[in-house]
C-alpha cells in the first residue's frame, strides 16, 4: 500500500532545519552534471590512493553515467548512486571511470571508507520528534556507515525495530530509532525535512525518501517524493514494526 502522507509540518522545524544546514555548497564545488575529473594527469596504473582526500560521495541515480564518466559507480543504498570525491582545499572533483581504474579497487574502498569515518561531523542534534541530524561536509555519506554510526550516536548496539534514515543533502544525515507510538509523528517529521532539504539544494541532493534500516543487513525505502507529495509505503516488513508500535 502506498499512501499519500504529510499535508504539512511545524514551521519551526523547517526553520531551525534550514538554519543549519543553510544553502551553499562548498565553493568550487564540481555541480551534478557538469563535473570536472582530477586536475593534473592520471596516476600510473597501481598507484596507491590519495590518503585522506578520497571520500566516498551519494548522489541521486538518475544521474547520467556514460556522460559523466561515472560507469564505475555502485548502488549501496537504493536510488542514490555512490562515487569517490577528492576533497580538496574549498571544493572536490569527482573521480571518473578512467581515474578509478588506476587504482586497486578494494584499497581505494578501504581508504574513501576509513576517511568518512574519521571525518568531522557535528551533532546529533535534536531536530524533532526524537528526529536527530548530524551534520558535516560528508555527513550524508555516513548513510554507508549506519550501523557504527548509530551505535556512535546513541550508544546503543541492539536495534529491535531498526532505525529510519534520510540524506536529503550531501551536508546531512537524519534519523529516528522508533521505541513506541511517538514512530508515526516522527516518520511524518523526517519525511519533510528531508523532502524540504532535498528540495531547496540542487547542488548537493541526494534523495528525498526515507529509508528503514532493520537493525540487522536490510535496507528498504519507505517514503518516496512524487509531485511534491509524499507517500508512505507500509507494505513491507517496517509495515508490521509500525503497525506494532502505532497500533495501526
Amino acid at each position: 500500500m502506498s499512501t499519500p502522507l504529510f499535508g504539512g509540518q511545524d514551521e519551526a522545524d523547517d526553520e531551525r532545519l534550514a538554519r543549519i544546514l543553510g544553502d551553499s555548497a562548498p565553493a568550487g564545488t564540481a555541480p551534478l552534471g557538469g563535473t570536472a575529473p582530477l586536475a593534473g594527469t592520471a596516476p600510473p596504473s597501481g598507484t596507491a590512493p590519495p590518503e585522506a582526500t578520497v571520500f566516498p560521495r551519494l548522489v541521486p541515480a538518475a544521474a547520467d553515467l556514460h556522460e559523466l564518466g561515472w560507469e564505475y559507480a555502485t548502488s549501496m543504498l537504493p536510488g542514490t548512486l555512490t562515487l569517490y570525491v577528492h576533497d580538496l582545499p574549498d571544493m572536490y572533483r569527482y573521480f571518473t571511470s578512467d581515474t578509478v581504474a588506476r587504482y586497486d579497487p578494494e584499497e581505494l574502498f578501504e581508504t574513501a571508507m576509513s576517511n568518512l569515518r574519521s571525518a568531522p561531523v557535528d551533532g546529533p542534534e535534536r531536530i524533532g520528534q526524537d528526529v536527530w541530524m548530524v551534520t558535516g561536509d560528508h555527513a550524508g555519506a555516513l548513510a554507508l556507515l549506519l550501523p557504527e554510526v548509530l551505535t556512535g550516536c546513541t550508544g546503543r548496539d541492539d536495534f529491535v525495530h531498526g532505525a529510519l534514515v534520510a540524506t536529503p543533502v550531501n551536508s546531512a544525515l537524519l534519523y529516528h530509532v522508533p521505541a513506541g507510538p511517538d514512530l508515526a509523528v516522527a516518520l511524518e517529521q523526517l519525511a519533510g525535512m528531508a523532502a524540504d532539504a532535498f528540495t531547496r539544494d540542487e547542488r548537493t541532493r541526494v534523495t528525498p525518501a526515507v529509508y528503514w534500516w532493520d537493525g540487522r543487513d536490510r535496507i528498504e525505502q519507505v517514503t518516496n517524493l512524487d509531485a511534491g507529495e509524499i507517500a508512505v509505503h507500509l507494505d513491507g516488513p517496517f509495515g508490521e514494526h509500525y503497525g506494532y508500535l502505532t497500533g495501526g
